[in-house]
């Protein structure tokens, strides 16, 4: 899942607050049938680590990007 919104993020130019929205509709549709503070802490996890993601990418050479 985490890999989809890199995905997102970098090759359909999508802004933050679109991949937020797209990850917390992700997370609710996937913790549906548990509680709502396991979801929230899931949601947190998932930004966080795709923003960190995208941080490790964005200072990846540009020959490195392209090969990916």
């Amino acid at each position: 899942m985490i890999s989809l919104l890199v995905h997102l993020f970098f090759r359909l130019k999508t802004n933050r607050a679109q991949l937020i929205n797209l990850c917390e509709t992700l997370c609710t549709s996937v913790v549906k049938e548990q509680n709502k503070i396991h979801a929230s802490i899931q949601f947190r996890y998932i930004v966080k680590k795709s923003f960190s993601i995208s941080r490790e990418y964005a200072t990846l050479p540009r020959k490195q990007k392209q090969q990916e």
